[in-house]
């Protein structure tokens, strides 16, 4: 017999939904790799519960405000702002 577990990340920002995919059972460990670049200690908070959602800092990497943020209707702005947040992450 064999066991199988299912891990995920990327997406999951709030406890409330982290708890509830891993209550349901359709996974069985959340990944946390972006958050924790910028608040090593956001899981601990997550689980001692002091934190709710944990801090989406990539949503500030932009070029700037509107035409040039995340909303942006230019897909060459769009990939910008996205090679920076990786970027900035991977450095």
């Amino acid at each position: 017999m064999s066991i199988v577990t299912v891990d995920i990340t990327g997406g999951f920002r709030s406890r409330d939904v982290m708890e509830r995919a891993i209550d349901s059972g359709a996974v069985d460990i959340i990944g946390l790799a972006r958050p924790l670049c910028t608040d090593p200690n956001c899981s601990a908070k997550l689980i001692q519960k002091s934190n709710d959602v944990v801090d989406c800092y990539g949503d500030n990497l932009v070029l700037g405000k509107g035409f040039w943020g995340n909303n942006t209707s230019s897909n060459l702005i769009k990939t910008i702002n996205s090679f920076g947040q990786v970027g900035f992450y991977y450095w």
